[in-house]
């Protein structure tokens, strides 16, 4: 019998007894009986880390897999003050079954698959659910009064293929005595920031009665500190204290470079420190705009029509109680055009190698798509690749599908090495001579893992990681491989010569590359291993769990 505890799309396998995903268990008792038409399902719910039940829990059940012509089951149940539900008088085949109740598992389901046969048509499930984590405090003016309905936002920091962005995780709004409550969190660090409320104004004007605040008080969200939270556990004090209106504005124009008119339909973004989104505005018909009401620092105004089209940015240092003025003059995108090109040779006997259509993706700096690639390319065709609608400025390159025995070495804009796969688009030009250089001398990991400190292989759904010794660093970055839920084997390919850490994580982990500390401990707790050329390895990828 096989068993699936889900967290939205999160699956994992079960032992003759006993199935688990990290703290959660899933142990499904089997009672044999004769053979049988109809079978049943029943279970006891509790909460994680003791016996005590739960009760109102949301369980439902639908079949999936019901043999010749009989109708589809569906049937919701909620369990008592003793945690138990059942589901009697079932047709034989397999069921799933989904597990919510508010304030546990980060509000997300739990599920389980369950197959009734005739040699076993009843099932016992014991569930276990984790209380969701939460944050909670206070927000206040600068006299120390309360602040109804100002919003509380949280955010968590992701890094990916060196590049590091804020994810939007949850927010809410002060209650009359200025309180907040956030809710429904899975374990992980966050920062939090009220965002300013905006006052009434005319339209190419926002005007803001305080500055974006981070906790704890700080003005961007570098100088925040994050908030670590765990299951079950709830930060209390998280406090936020308003400073006094600020006089700091920037206002301008926005108009067509070509022809000099006004561009109204431009909207106007106001990018802080960390890629913060702190404000956007509309232009008036005259193309003239301001934000006032901002915390003083460095930011980068974006003008940009909804459809993409044109694109305008200036970087401006707002200084405390003046007011900067600025032209933002906005043209149309551009393209990008380059090739992929075969540093070492590619197998000559192998045509599907040869045609195999590769997929290169610009990401902007702020992690949104960037243009649509009109042009796949191909080994065969010259590795010719063409970029329309991209946004001028930062834009991160990516190169996706490349052959098994592959890598990116390098790249290259006009024949001079690039340090990142950063690049810079320009506004008046389109860019040429990107040049990717791929090789094919790449190695393979491959193995099994387990969980640390032991040979088992119940682990969660998630990732196998291959962190490089010399991350960031002439384009070393992470490669992520699945693993299968019912063996744990793992193989990753297209892997570059040189030293790696191997190591699996969950689905839901909440490490960041970005930070010294997650890169340290992850390499700790990581098993080394040495790629060599066209070398396939095996190792045993130990599975780190979140830190609680």
């Amino acid at each position: 019998m096989q068993a699936r505890l889900d967290r939205q799309e999160k699956s994992f396998r079960t032992s003759p007894l006993c199935a688990c995903l990290g703290l959660l268990p899933v142990c499904i008792v089997l009672a044999a009986a004769g053979q049988i038409r109809t079978g049943e399902i029943r279970g006891f719910i509790s909460a994680a880390h003791g016996n005590e039940p739960l009760r109102s829990v949301r369980v439902g059940l639908a079949s999936s897999k019901m043999s010749g012509n009989r109708p589809a089951v569906s049937r919701h149940a909620r369990t008592g003050l003793d945690g138990r539900f059942r589901f009697a008088d079932l047709p034989l085949g397999d069921y799933s079954l989904s597990f919510r109740k508010d304030g546990y598992e980060a509000d997300f389901s739990l599920s389980a698959s369950v197959k009734l046969s005739g040699d076993e048509p009843r099932t016992d499930l014991r569930v276990e659910m984790r209380r969701s984590a939460a944050i909670s405090g206070r927000v206040l003016d600068a006299d120390g009064d309360a602040v109804p309905l100002a919003t509380v936002q949280l955010f968590e920091r992701m890094t990916s293929q060196g590049l590091s962005r804020l994810q939007f995780k949850r927010s809410g709004v002060t209650n009359d005595l200025g309180e907040y409550r956030l809710s429904g969190l899975e374990p992980g660090r966050y920062f939090a920031a009220v965002r300013p409320l905006s006052l009434r104004s005319p339209r190419g004007v926002r005007a803001f009665e305080f500055p974006n605040v981070y906790h704890p008080d700080a003005g961007s969200i570098e100088e925040s500190a994050p908030i670590a939270v765990r299951w079950g556990t709830e930060r209390q004090g998280i406090d936020f204290h308003l400073p006094r209106a600020m006089r700091t504005s920037v206002e301008g124009s926005v108009f067509h470079g070509d022809s000099g008119q006004p561009c109204p339909a431009c909207n106007v973004i106001v990018i802080g420190p960390g890629n913060m989104i702190v404000s956007s505005v509309s232009p008036d018909e005259q193309g003239l705009f301001a934000v006032r009401g901002l915390h003083p620092g460095e930011y980068r105004l974006v003008a940009q029509t909804g459809d993409g089209g044109f694109y305008a940015e200036e970087s401006v240092l707002l200084v405390s109680r003046k007011t900067i003025e600025v032209a933002l003059v906005v043209s149309t995108t551009q393209d990008v055009i380059g090739r992929i090109v075969a540093e070492t040779s590619p197998p000559q006997d192998d045509p599907a190698t040869l045609n195999q259509a590769m997929r290169v993706r610009l990401v902007s700096d702020v992690g949104a798509p960037s243009g649509r690639l009109t042009r796949l390319p191909t080994l065969a065709a010259g590795g010719e690749f063409r970029f329309s609608g991209v946004t001028p400025g930062s834009n991160y390159v990516f190169v996706t599908e490349l052959p098994k025995t592959a890598y990116v070495s390098r790249m290259l804009i006009d024949g001079r090495p690039l340090n990142s796969r950063r690049v810079s688009v320009p506004q008046s030009a389109p860019l040429e001579g990107l040049e990717i250089r791929i090789a094919f001398d790449a190695g393979a990991v491959q193995g099994t893992v387990a969980e640390e400190g032991s040979k088992a292989s119940v682990t969660p759904e998630g990732f196998v990681v291959l962190l490089p010794g010399r991350y960031e660093e002439d384009w070393h970055f992470e490669r992520l491989g699945r693993y299968r839920r019912e063996d744990g084997a793992y193989a990753i390919s297209g892997v570059p010569p040189g030293a790696y850490t191997v190591f699996a994580v969950g689905r839901d982990n909440h490490f960041d590359l970005g930070i010294a500390e997650d890169l340290r401990y992850l390499r700790e707790r990581g098993r080394r291993v040495l790629v060599a050329a066209n070398e396939s390895v095996t190792a045993e990828a130990p599975f780190i769990a979140n830190r609680e």
